[in-house]
């Protein structure tokens, strides 16, 4: 938003940006500085290791907050109003800020502030559940306080995301972990898919997912042939090969075995069936699948990214929270233009259906309905296709703002031929067989799934050597983290005794030093630090609200300490196991390439 303001100076030679729409301060006039104390001085500034300001607001309670926060906080500024920026410059309102290295300033565009916000949440995300939140416009008209307010939602959004990525099952990341070092013979034999980045450029890519709308057109889609690249979600694939449709390239993320057994076990695929799978799916749909396989990482997963730059012929990527996601990222790297989706409703259909025909069976249906009916609280309602409201999911709902995120890029053209369920931002909302009619041409695209069918394994052969180095590094880091481990389970056995002999043991300097080792704990390894995150965060959430008032509180303290050191151990013990099985499975592959000359 931006909001036509004037500057006027108040007797005490302050700024105050007046809104010349309401002829109204945006501040108060007579003294902001004042009042930005006067709001602070209900709030513990000095213990927030993390601040958010939203609204820039000239400077003035960023100007106290600045006086007030510990020297090593992160504050940071959120803002959308660039004009408004541009006169707190002009009026060196943001003099005082440019030499605090404390301070992060997020003002532009929704893109630019997504960006530049997710990756500095991803780098505190152990600060961001205990962040302070503080809003600027804390005097100001209603208009203000909604923008405001957007702001705050918007920030919250992203810090959801960061809370999905970690998730809070450190075993199903570990799951993660185990099912990619199983899957190290399809990643080591993979191609990597950038090697034919743009080369689609121009020609359309069809991305069909499997939702209830995809049967109003699902004929169209034969007579596409080579005309477009088709990528199709896994679970649609058997419905497109009874109506005679092949996809070029099929896409799947999901990690679970249940996937396998349903869209993959005893299925046969047609020559030249390509298949982009995250590396850590469940391994035998790698290993039973007939044609090519080409591995993909996720890049915010550390060490799959480092796994990427030792081997070329391993890609990491923006994979998204979904199979339609990786096929909209595939087309993308392809160089595809226009990328169409279909069948991509993100919302119920009528009657609550969830899906095209022939997806469920009866009986997981009736799964799918048992799980929406725990979920029912998540429901909400978007604008539709068509206008009006549809009903979808907490879920969806992020789904489909991921591809308004992506589609903010406005690089190529995107084409929402879904025709039902929700509108996304950002595409154009056209019928399928408009959408044939302008943009099916004579392309054939034949010659490069040949090539990429036809491309050997031998990318990243000479680099398995170095591979087995990585993995023994990441061994000797995981004995560092389990070095603090022993620290800290002397240390809960030391709190524990401090119950019976306060004298020696001093309970709040035993719980600091406890504190100072998970700290501490995983800093050695970043995969040791991705398992973890989710206890980590719990523990500084505890450890920030901790009251020990009575014999049970302190006993109970006790326990979630010795139970949490028992966790850590346990999780370092299985990346342990994990890592020596890697080490393992690369050497065999090594021993066999050198017998093979």
């Amino acid at each position: 938003m931006v909001t036509t303001i004037e500057i006027k100076t108040n007797d005490k030679g302050q700024v105050v940006p007046w809104c010349l729409d309401t002829g109204r301060p945006l501040l108060n006039q007579h003294d902001p500085e004042e009042e930005a104390r006067r709001i602070l001085s209900y709030i513990a500034v000095d213990e927030a290791q993390l601040i958010v300001i939203v609204g820039l607001g000239f400077g003035y309670l960023l100007k106290e907050v600045q006086k007030s926060a510990h020297p090593h906080a992160k504050i940071l500024v959120i803002d959308a109003d660039e004009e408004m920026t541009k006169l707190a410059k002009e009026t060196n309102c943001l003099t005082p800020f440019e030499t605090d290295d404390r301070i992060t300033f997020v003002i532009g565009d929704k893109q630019l502030r997504s960006d530049v916000v997710n990756k500095f949440i991803s780098e505190n995300y152990m600060f961001v559940h205990r962040s302070l939140i503080l809003d600027s416009f804390y005097y100001s008209n209603a208009e203000r306080t909604k923008y405001t307010k957007h702001l705050l939602e918007e920030y919250s959004g992203w810090r959801n995301s960061l809370q999905f990525l970690i998730g809070n099952d450190p075993d199903d990341t570990l799951k993660g972990l185990r099912q990619l070092v199983e899957n190290i013979p399809a990643v080591v034999n993979g191609v990597a898919l950038s090697q034919w980045k743009g080369r689609l450029s121009n020609i359309p890519a069809i991305c069909v997912a499997s939702g209830p709308s995809l049967d109003k057109n699902i004929e169209l889609l034969k007579q596409v042939g080579d005309k477009a690249l088709i990528v199709a979600a896994d679970s649609i694939v058997e419905r497109l090969y009874e109506e005679g449709i092949k996809p070029h390239i099929i896409t799947i993320i999901e990690r679970n075995e249940v996937l396998y057994t349903r869209f993959f076990k005893d299925k046969v695929f047609h020559d030249g069936a390509i298949l982009v799978g995250y590396c850590s799916i469940f391994p035998e749909v790698f290993r039973t699948f007939s044609g090519k396989v080409i591995p993909i990482g996720r890049n915010g997963i550390l060490h799959e990214r480092v796994i990427s730059e030792i081997l070329p012929g391993f890609d990491v990527g923006q994979l998204g929270q979904s199979c339609a996601h990786l096929s909209f990222s595939t087309a993308h790297t392809l160089g595809c233009d226009p990328i169409i989706l279909v069948g991509q409703d993100l919302s119920y259909g009528k009657g609550k259906i969830t899906h095209a025909n022939g997806v469920n069976d009866e009986e997981e249906q009736k799964e799918v309905e048992e799980v929406l009916d725990k979920v029912a609280s998540l429901e909400l309602e978007v604008k539709g296709y068509y206008g009006g409201k549809v009903l979808t999911s907490v879920y969806w709902k992020q789904f489909k703002e991921l591809f308004e995120k992506w589609m903010l890029a406005k690089d190529r053209l995107y084409i929402n031929a879904t025709e039902g369920g929700a509108y996304i931002e950002g595409a154009e909302h056209v019928s399928l067989s408009q959408t044939f009619e302008k943009y099916l041409g004579d392309s054939d695209i034949s010659s490069v799934i040949s090539e990429i069918n036809r491309k050997d394994s031998s990318d990243n052969i000479p680099f398995i050597g170095n591979l087995i180095q990585q993995f023994t590094l990441w061994l000797e880091e995981n004995e560092k983290c389990e070095a603090h481990l022993e620290a800290m389970r002397q240390l809960a056995l030391d709190i524990a005794d401090s119950m019976n002999d306060p004298a020696t043991h001093s309970f709040s300097d035993i719980t600091k030093r406890f504190t100072e080792h998970i700290s501490q704990f995983a800093d050695h390894s970043i995969i040791v630090s991705q398992v973890t995150q989710y206890p980590i965060l719990k523990y500084i959430e505890k450890i920030n609200n901790l009251y020990i008032i009575t014999d049970e509180d302190q006993a109970n303290w006790v326990n979630y300490l010795r139970e949490l050191s028992n966790d850590l151990t346990r999780y370092t013990g299985m990346i342990r196991e994990y890592l020596e099985k890697g080490i393992y499975q690369l050497r065999e592959i090594e021993k066999v390439t050198i017998e093979q000359g």
